[in-house]
């Protein structure tokens, strides 16, 4: 399985950045992995998602690695405004974020790009929660979060659910838990990749 393009660029002291894209239309769904994660992911998960994504709406899909907590800020955004300026119409933007991929997107990528929708998987909520919220209280797009009942960060599900609901909340947030899910989706692929389809969907 190969993205119809790949590259990587080199930051000025000297980390990589890799990414990987497939090519199609100017809806174009980013998929940013946790702390570490390849383009690819474990097990092909991000080109694997890439592909099912492509395959149902023709969208351009491009996923990156994750180098370090500010990857977006210093790699990834030139990389999204380099190729959206390449669309033939106006560009629809969607957002997959997986652990800190999620962080970043919350956080960092909302602050340069308008998206339709974002989806969150598994966003570390012990720490930093102030800027969440407040990132909440900014963003207009839809957004889902999603925790598996496993994850570390399921007991504050409910404090995620309260900022939420407040009048300042400017995102429309929905939150949904998958049963005997941990962090990595362990043994449950196929559920993950299910989730994709959720940017696309409402």
């Amino acid at each position: 399985m190969k993205f119809d393009f790949t590259n990587t660029v080199t930051q000025p002291d000297g980390r990589k950045l890799a990414y990987g894209m497939i090519n199609g239309n100017s809806s174009i769904v980013i998929i940013k992995a946790g702390a570490g994660g390849t383009c690819r992911g474990d097990g092909d998960k991000y080109i694997r998602m890439a592909k099912i994504l492509h395959d149902h709406s023709g969208c351009t899909v491009i996923c990156f690695s994750n180098f370090s907590n500010d990857s977006f800020e210093r790699a990834d955004v030139d990389v999204i405004r380099e190729l959206v300026s390449k669309m033939a119409g106006e560009a629809r933007l969607y957002y997959i974020g997986v652990s800190n991929g999620a962080t970043q997107g919350l956080l960092d990528a909302t602050r340069y790009f308008a998206f339709v929708r974002i989806l969150l998987i598994n966003m570390p909520l012990m720490i930093n929660f102030h800027k969440i919220k407040a990132a909440l209280d900014r963003v207009n797009s839809d957004i889902r979060f999603v925790y598996g009942e496993k994850d570390p960060s399921y007991s504050y599900v409910p404090f995620l659910t309260n900022v939420a609901q407040k009048d300042t909340c400017t995102a429309h947030v929905e939150i949904v838990t998958v049963p005997q899910a941990d962090h990595n989706f362990e043994g449950m692929l196929d559920t993950f990749l299910d989730l994709g389809m959720g940017v696309l969907t409402s």
